[in-house]
């Protein structure tokens, strides 16, 4: 299993959050929060983590937020995509930096 934790912070500061994902493989669980706009909650997310070491740093990302989906790409192979259970009424398109660590458990 697998259990990943992180932060990400908009460019312009605006929308933060944070996230947990839990799971084995590629389907996981994916919670957490991003203030002002949104909680999420999202299972079956595909998360592309690399899986053999405890990593940790920070990269850039960019993504949308749109209704009941959730897109954030993290750095060139690391994605993570699923349906958010709460409805989200606004799309978002974002950018910033995501810091996370990643824990083989």
């Amino acid at each position: 299993m697998i259990s990943a934790h992180g932060e990400f912070t908009s460019k312009d500061g605006v929308i933060t959050g944070n996230f947990t994902e839990t799971g084995t493989g590629n389907e996981y669980i994916l919670t957490g929060d991003m203030n002002p706009r949104v909680n999420f909650k999202c299972s079956k997310a595909v998360l592309q983590y690399p899986s053999s070491a405890d990593l940790q740093g920070t990269e850039s990302y960019i993504g949308t937020i749109g209704t009941n989906s959730l897109d954030l790409s993290i750095g060139d192979k690391d994605k993570i995509t699923g349906r958010l259970d709460d409805d989200i009424t606004h799309k978002n398109y974002i950018s910033g930096t995501v810091r996370w660590v990643l824990r083989q458990v």
